[in-house]
């Protein structure tokens, strides 16, 4: 039976240490220092997921400060020894019911209609159809942020939203983890034209 938990201070070290900085790309990662911090302030959830106990993956989200139900997919992934059992599909699920009393939940995929290499836009365009497949929808939000340029998608949870209240969901997020100066600096949001 799956099953989500907080990780305590002793798995997260290992997971991060063992896996995340190992796994994604290193624009991609978020800076130890800077998730403990965001977890003292309760902004920052990092979520173990497991079978029967087993560690077997791990989900680690953002929140709003402002109690608006707003959650930012931060890194989440199956450990390597556990992948091609179906758990991706399974988990989405579970994340659904364990967060349906949230506002909106969004994850930032690498964006496929910003990628010019024929190649690299069919991969991450079958990447954005796996998030389809497993529940999640596209928010039609295009956004670079930190000089990446992102999709956002949507799980199921708190209706529908539009693509403007998505952005202000987004920014709202951030807001909470970098000053508005430096946020206008790293944030830039693409027209629907350029999208």
């Amino acid at each position: 039976m799956l099953s989500l938990k907080e990780l305590d201070n002793a798995e997260l070290g290992y997971i991060y240490r063992d896996y995340i900085i190992n796994t994604f790309p290193d624009d991609e990662v978020t800076v130890w220092s800077m998730i403990m911090d965001q977890k003292k302030k309760g902004i920052y959830l990092t979520l173990g997921i497991r079978d029967q106990e087993k560690l077997i993956g791990y989900a680690f989200f953002r929140q709003d400060s402002g109690g608006l139900g707003l959650l930012l997919g931060d890194c989440y992934s199956i450990l390597p020894q556990y992948r091609g059992r179906g758990y991706t599909a399974r988990v989405y699920r579970l994340l659904t019911e364990y967060f349906s009393d949230k506002t909106a939940m969004f994850v930032e995929i690498e964006d496929p209609f910003r990628k010019e290499d024929p190649a690299e836009k069919q991969r991450m365009l079958d990447r954005m159809k796996y998030f389809e497949k497993a529940g999640m929808r596209d928010g039609f939000v295009s956004v670079r942020l930190c000089g990446v340029d992102y999709r956002l998608m949507l799980f199921p949870v708190g209706g529908e939203i539009s693509p403007e209240k998505l952005r202000e969901y987004y920014e709202r997020i951030y807001q909470d983890v970098v000053d508005q100066d430096e946020l206008s600096r790293i944030l830039y949001f693409y027209e629907a034209a350029d999208q």
